[in-house]
């Protein structure tokens, strides 16, 4: 909480620190920091912390430094209800942070009624260093440690420098020095050679072991030199005695499950790295290795479950992608391989190599090969500019092109350069291909390992014949690639005649620092940032982009108690008109309507229901209309113990409703204790009519509008004029209009000329009367999307309605909507995101982000969402029509039409999938079934509206380009929403080149 983020260091240090000293008490379970830092600055309730790290208590707490001056405050509190068990501030020096520490840890172990005795005692209030100063550069450098970049990583050698000049007796900043010297050196990150890396890593050990040889990271440190010795049988030893000591230190189970798994125990292996992840479940490190350990063990399938468990930590970490490829590699699956690692290149930011395996996909050795040539050539560039290359590097992408003098020449390399990245060799799959070669046995035997060719990693099963049929063709001349089996342009050694290494011509090798990641071949670059001590080489720290301390709420639906069911529309208006008021508030997170609606029917399981949406509390309610009165009860609940917070009943009026649901919003804002602006507080108490029969012409309207059917559409339309005529400044009537106009066109085919012009109008008119109205300035964002392609201004509407109402998922997923169509798909996806945060349930969001996802080429994410929207409603057709334009992509027609049939059977005949059905039977080469499905569309568009576009993309799978770009013409003078894809939808790129269809894209401004 300074007003200095340079001290965030100290906050950090400090949890850290406290976590240490508890998780040394038998009989108290710990969750480890990766796990509980996993919530930092995300402003998760004290519930779901507790539900996703199995804990029932939470220690919480703030610091604030100015000077030398500490304010701590903590608080123990129960996840089940967030109650206190205990709190206390601490107004100190910096001097006396050690007693702080201690007062804390007993304070805690005092409360949870921990007893503590002799040398359990002494083990948690065991202090390394008495001298603050030290502390203080102990904690910025294991800050800097942990910042999971290169770089950052780079600055912790300067701060355990200054901890070890402050205090010669710091035993753990010594360690955090044998740390960055050994780390930094297996990884090559370091601008030293390997031997200096390793003897000053070695000396800072020696130091650590002098003076205090009890630290469970000296059993780490040297477990990890014994490794680098290859002294496997030592190593292991130490590994074993190091895990029986320290049984809830999760760091030694990650590295005795990676021991494991590079002499090929693969039972144990895996048994150690579940206990790893057991001990820390929301770390990725752990989960990932989990399932490169299934990997290695060749038990495919659970490998690919594991992983995918991993991308729900992190959906955007390319070494998962990178290691589900491999799997899949194994098992055949070809397309699936492409489709991962292609996500992985775009990750990366390699566009170039994702382009690559895209242009091969139907191809996949020839792309796997095309990427192998590319990467050697940057290599070979990098080393011409005096940058250092990782044999291993090497090596693999010559094996991937079937080289094999040229893969053992790099191996041999790999060996001596003695980093980390040779070490399971003797288990990855990726060697099974030249496992029985003498060379490679040899290679084994320098490295230590047994070197029987069946040693572990060998397998003959089909799929890895496969690969290897499909993978490794007949070796080609190493000149072709201009690095000769006996020397080269490279920076690594040639070999002489009398067999000395020798530098390449041009001098000595670089040992330059600015190492970039190895990629599509270079796997066990990923496997080995599994083991804990490497994650910062693969990904930059994300920034968080959650709402730090945001309370969240979901309104459900009121009951409707009267006997008439007729007033339905007065129980869902109301509701509805109070989550629109309570999304105006910036300390709160409240849930759209259509995610709390899908509990219209069942609200008996409040703490099911809150799990589903994330909220901490829920609004429910009933109203029941007697004549002119209205009865209406409302609750507040605490879902985790479905306690009530607070609740009132309201009898008022018909004329008296307006003022009923501002009351109503207030109250529970009060009680949930928001602190509130002036300007909110005046916002919660607007009214936008003071006429009760238009409020109620209002409400009529929503109710038809969310039928969601052309004909309910109209019919709200007639509602909100009824409510204009009662009263001409109700601007939310006016948008109310506009909204209904805007969805037809995309919704249901109407024409946008027709639609569109009176959508804007009516939106036109209601920021004339309000123009802090974000529902109008969204479906400004809409029109000048989708009609006017004013990109520019389309996003200064959506970006302005975001303003004005942050809670508003409608204007996020909108504005997603934009990015994704011109382009702007990292964007998009983030935005969708945030869209799905405020709506979780809701089936459009969810099957937009599909096609968002689909469109940036993420197919395998896109798939997922489909996927989930369909747990959610199994009969929802847009998530089935997405999911056959995968299938499209992926050749898979078969599959394709099953689920576009699936989604006309849904829709009702919709048009969309009937298209998209028309393409699938074009492009598999059912020529007549496709041009059944034109007829068909012919057939609807003689009774009502069928975009032009339609038929264009019908013609367009046929290969009929005259009468697609006909069609698509007329398409772009009837202004269709649908044209709005054409940057984005790779089924028109064989037109890209054509004039009439530049001209279109140049007239749409998209250039």
């Amino acid at each position: 909480m300074s007003n200095d983020a340079e001290n965030e260091y100290f906050c950090d240090g400090l949890a850290e620190e406290l976590l240490n000293a508890l998780a040394k008490i038998d009989d108290l379970n710990v969750a480890a920091r990766t796990s509980a830092f996993s919530f930092k600055g995300k402003g998760a309730n004290v519930s779901e912390i507790g539900n996703a790290l199995n804990v029932n208590t939470i220690l919480e707490g703030s610091v604030r430094k100015s000077g030398n001056r500490l304010r701590i405050t903590v608080q123990l509190v129960k996840a089940s209800n967030g109650y206190h068990l205990w709190s206390e501030r601490y107004d100190r020096e910096m001097r006396d942070i050690f007693d702080v520490q201690d007062e804390i840890t007993l304070a805690v172990v005092g409360a949870l009624k921990v007893k503590l005795f002799g040398e359990e005692r002494a083990a948690v209030l065991k202090r390394y260093t008495d001298n603050p100063q030290a502390y203080e550069f102990y904690l910025k450098g294991i800050y800097y440690r942990w910042k999971l970049t290169p770089e950052e990583f780079g600055k912790s050698l300067k701060y355990f420098e200054q901890a070890t000049a402050a205090d010669p007796n710091f035993a753990l900043a010594y360690f955090g020095l044998a740390s960055y010297y050994g780390y930094g050196t297996a990884w090559g990150l370091l601008p030293t050679p390997p031997e200096e890396g390793w003897a000053k890593a070695e000396a800072a050990m020696e130091k650590v072991l002098e003076l205090d040889a009890t630290l469970p990271e000296v059993l780490i440190g040297n477990a990890f030199k014994l490794v680098h010795y290859r002294e496997w049988d030592e190593a292991g030893t130490g590994i074993e005695r190091a895990a029986e000591a320290n049984p809830k230190f999760p760091e030694i189970h990650h590295l005795y499950s990676f021991y494991l798994l590079a002499v090929g125990r693969f039972d144990d292996a895996v048994s150690e790295a579940k206990r790893a992840l057991e001990l820390d479940p929301l770390s990725l490190n752990y989960s990932r290795f989990l399932g490169i350990c299934f990997f290695f063990a060749r038990r495919h399938d659970e490998a690919i479950g594991q992983l995918n468990q991993a991308l729900e930590l992190e959906p955007n970490n390319p070494s998962v992608y990178e290691i589900l490829g491999g799997v899949y590699v194994q098992k055949g699956m070809f397309a699936e391989a492409a489709a991962a690692w292609q996500r992985a290149m775009t990750l990366e930011g390699d566009d170039e190599l994702a382009a690559v395996l895209d242009r091969d996909k139907d191809n996949f050795a020839n792309a796997a090969q095309a990427i192998a040539q590319k990467r050697i050539e940057r290599m070979n560039a990098k080393t011409a500019s005096g940058e250092f290359v990782l044999a291993i590097n090497l090596a693999r992408a010559y094996l991937m092109l079937g080289d094999e003098d040229q893969t053992f020449y790099w191996l041999e390399k790999a060996v001596d350069e003695r980093n980390v990245f040779p070490l399971l060799m003797n288990s990855d799959p990726f060697y099974d291909r030249v496992r029985s070669d003498s060379r490679f046995q040899d290679l084994l035997r320098r490295v230590g390992f047994p070197t029987d060719e069946n040693a572990p990693g060998r397998t003959t099963n089909e799929a890895s014949e496969t690969q290897t049929a499909r993978l490794s063709p007949a070796a080609t001349e190493a000149k072709e690639f201009g690095v000769p089996p006996s020397g080269g342009n490279l920076n690594n050694q040639s070999t002489s005649s009398a067999g000395e290494k020798q530098p390449p011509e041009g001098g000595t090798p670089n040992f330059t620092s600015n190492i970039k990641r190895g990629y599509l071949i270079t796997l066990v670059v990923f496997l080995l940032a599994a083991v804990g001590f490497g994650y910062w080489f693969l990904s930059a720290k994300k920034s968080d982009s959650s709402a730090g301390g945001k309370k969240s709420l979901a309104v459900l639906p009121f009951v409707n108690a009267s006997q008439d069911a007729n007033a339905e529309y007065l129980s869902d208006g109301i509701t509805e008109s109070i989550i629109n008021n309570l999304s105006q508030l910036a300390g709160l997170k409240v849930m759209s309507r259509n995610s709390a609606f899908r509990f219209k029917n069942n609200q008996t399981d409040t703490k099911n229901i809150a799990s589903q949406l994330g909220v901490e509390s829920l609004v429910t309610g009933d109203i029941k209309q007697l004549g002119d009165k209205l009865i209406i009860n409302v609750r507040l609940i605490d879902p985790s113990d479905d306690s009530q917070i607070w609740g009132n009943q309201y009898v008022k009026t018909t004329a008296d409703v307006i003022a009923a649901q501002t009351e109503i919003a207030q109250a529970v804002a009060q009680n949930l204790r928001l602190r509130l602006t002036n300007s909110e507080q005046r916002q919660l108490g607007k009214s936008y009519t003071k006429n009760a029969e238009a409020y109620e012409l209002y409400l009529r309207g929503r109710f038809h509008y969310f039928k969601i059917t052309q004909a309910e559409i109209r019919k709200s339309i007639e509602f909100y004029e009824q409510a204009i005529e009662l009263d001409p400044t109700y601007a939310l009537a006016y948008a109310g209009i506009a909204d209904a106009y805007r969805t037809l066109p995309i919704a249901y085919g109407t024409s946008s000329k027709e639609s569109f012009p009176q959508a804007k109008a009516a939106a036109i008119k209601a920021l004339e009367i309000d123009a802090n109205l974000a529902e109008a300035h969204i479906v400004l964002g809409w029109i000048a999307f989708w009609f006017e392609w004013d990109w520019q201004a389309a996003e200064s509407e959506l970006k302005r309605a975001i303003e004005l109402a942050p809670n508003n998922a409608d204007a996020h997923r909108a504005y997603a909507h934009l990015l994704s169509n011109t382009g702007r798909h990292v964007e998009a996806i983030a935005e969708s995101k945030l869209a799905r945060e405020l709506d979780p349930l809701s089936l459009i969001t969810n099957s937009l982000e599909g096609q968002f996802l689909f469109y940036a080429g993420r197919e395998l994410e896109a798939f997922a969402r489909y996927h989930k929207t369909l747990e959610i409603e199994p009969n929802f057709w847009v998530a089935h029509n997405g999911l056959a334009r995968i299938y499209i992509r992926q050749k898979r027609f078969a599959e394709a039409v099953t689920a576009l049939n699936k989604a006309i059977e849904l829709s009702g005949g919709s048009t969309e999938p009937i298209t998209q059905l028309g393409y699938a039977l074009a492009k598999s080469g059912n020529r007549e079934k496709a041009q059944a499905t034109l007829e068909e569309l012919k057939s609807l568009a003689a009774e009502s509206y069928v975009p032009a576009y339609n038929f264009a993309m019908v013609y367009n799978g046929l290969g009929e380009k005259e009468e697609a770009l006909k069609y698509l013409e007329k398409s772009f003078e009837e202004r269709e929403v649908q044209i709005t894809f054409i940057k984005i939808d790779t089924r028109w790129d064989e037109f890209r080149a054509a004039p009439r269809f530049i001209e279109i894209i140049k007239r749409m401004n998209f250039e």
